[in-house]
């Protein structure tokens, strides 16, 4: 999938105020994202109480999820990818007060460019509400692919998505997957362990490890 079939796929922004107007439904609309967020960060002070601790996000939207791991983590810094320039620059913005710490960038998670930007080490990968928009799993996969490379030893990836049910596969988003799914291609990439450390509505949390 190129970038053009990429960005065909999400809302259209062309503006701050369209970004804005997007973002303020979000949490009516999914009311547990709220949980997702908590889960993420929790899981992430848990994984590195204290520093280093590098975390890479694919698709930070408008920075809700990394503004709050910032500000829950001291020690953490982060870099975000999206392939929307009015999105990553509101995120950019609203991460601002965090100094060096935060970094955005506009990059298509699709494409290879970011790999070979991202500073190492990365102690975890994240990601809410997002990775289903790769499109379909080949897409997933090569994500959690290109992470399993990227990260530390005893690094992790944290990815709070949409999940389908076993053998009811979704035709109109083929990018989202059974549980059970996600843990099969983990394992199958090398990761050592996978969990789902939380479940609400249609979306699940899950993390897997390299060791």
């Amino acid at each position: 999938m190129g970038s053009s079939d990429h960005a065909n796929r999400f809302h259209r922004f062309t503006s701050r105020g369209d970004v804005a107007a997007w973002e303020s439904g979000i949490f009516r609309r999914w009311p547990y994202r709220h949980t997702m967020i908590d889960t993420v960060s929790t899981t992430l002070s848990a994984h590195r109480p204290e520093g280093p601790l590098h975390v890479v996000e694919i698709a930070t939207g408008p920075g809700l999820m990394a503004l709050c791991l910032l500000r829950d983590i001291p020690h953490l810094t982060y870099t975000g990818l999206d392939y929307s320039v009015p999105l990553s620059d509101f995120a950019r913005r609203r991460l601002s007060q965090f100094g060096p710490r935060a970094e955005v960038w506009h990059e298509d998670a699709n494409e290879d460019g970011w790999t070979r930007r991202l500073p190492a080490p990365v102690q975890a990968f994240v990601s809410l509400q997002a990775m289903h928009d790769l499109g379909n799993q080949d897409n997933v996969t090569r994500i959690y692919a290109k992470a399993f490379e990227l990260l530390d030893d005893d690094g992790i990836f944290v990815n709070a998505d949409f999940v389908t049910a076993l053998g009811k596969p979704n035709a109109n988003d083929p990018g989202r997957l059974p549980v059970a799914r996600h843990f099969e291609v983990l394992r199958d990439l090398g990761y050592a362990w996978t969990d789902c450390i939380a479940r609400q509505g249609d979306m699940a949390c899950l993390v897997a490890g390299k060791r």
